[in-house]
């Protein structure tokens, strides 16, 4: 299930069953879980680079519409009512958490059981005892951050202590635990050659930027959302100008601003 508002999910059984490296049976259950039936594992459901560019080639030789980037395909995916096979052979699990209660195991152990357990999980996690250590951690992986076979936006930051993880409890989804750390959007400059406006489902109209087409994170960029014709008029938007553009959360392209001396 999705986590949905943390008490209720949606059911994506029917699609996530089809990912690549799903362990439908566990070969046995760790010491520390021994005494529990049941337990949940938590997990990120992401599609490689690599595997995205081969679904696209895929779906181009099937005459089908490309998909747009890898963050947005897998969260598709797994929401499939018809199930495309393509598109769900192509999801990757990545477990971080086993939920249970036996809270009295810190989190890096639990890392260690999941790994026990055969689960593919992120290499990367570190624990760290310092904010000078935790510093140096971000600048390494932000570094890194386009080397890495997903696309990533941040890092997420978390107590080590699961009890005192759980006495804090949580704000709506977001536990006092842990905290996000959000990599600062790569930004590059380009012309505005005109707006095209898209209408929704609702009727609602969303003015698109049309960009000359630039290079930003590793993909071409022509298109940009203008979300409102109030934001146009913030930005102060006229056609041929230079304008600042970014992924926002390192996916969807957004305009940030006008260049006016360069208009």
């Amino acid at each position: 299930i999705t986590r949905g508002d943390r008490f209720v999910g949606e059911d994506v059984t029917h699609t996530v069953k089809f990912a690549s490296n799903l362990i439908k049976t566990l070969p046995k259950i760790a010491n520390e879980f021994k005494d529990n039936q049941n337990f949940i594992i938590r997990a990120e459901i992401v599609i490689n680079k690599l595997e995205f560019e081969l679904l696209n080639k895929i779906r181009e030789n099937k005459g089908l519409k490309l998909l747009a980037n890898p963050r947005n395909a897998a969260s598709g995916s797994v929401r499939q009512i018809d199930i495309d096979m393509d598109r769900v052979k192509a999801l990757t699990i990545v477990p971080f958490a086993i939920s249970t209660a036996e809270i009295n195991i810190n989190h890096q152990d639990i890392r260690k059981e999941l790994n026990r357990l055969g689960f593919e999980i992120s290499k990367d996690s570190t624990l760290l005892n310092n904010f000078t250590e935790l510093k140096e951690y971000i600048a390494r992986i932000t570094n890194n951050r386009l080397n890495y076979p997903y696309q990533l936006d941040g890092i997420v930051i978390r107590l080590n202590n699961n009890k005192l993880f759980e006495e804090l409890g949580a704000v709506g989804k977001n536990p006092r635990g842990a905290i996000a750390y959000k990599f600062k959007a790569t930004q590059a400059t380009t012309k505005l050659l005109d707006v095209e406006f898209g209408i929704g489902r609702t009727g609602a109209v969303t003015p698109v930027a049309i960009l000359d087409p630039v290079r930003l994170d590793g993909s071409t960029v022509s298109r940009a959302t203008l979300h409102n014709f109030d934001e146009i008029k913030r930005k102060d938007l006229y056609y041929n100008d230079t304008v600042i553009i970014q992924k926002a959360g390192d996916i969807i392209p957004e305009l940030v601003e006008a260049i006016p001396e360069l208009r």
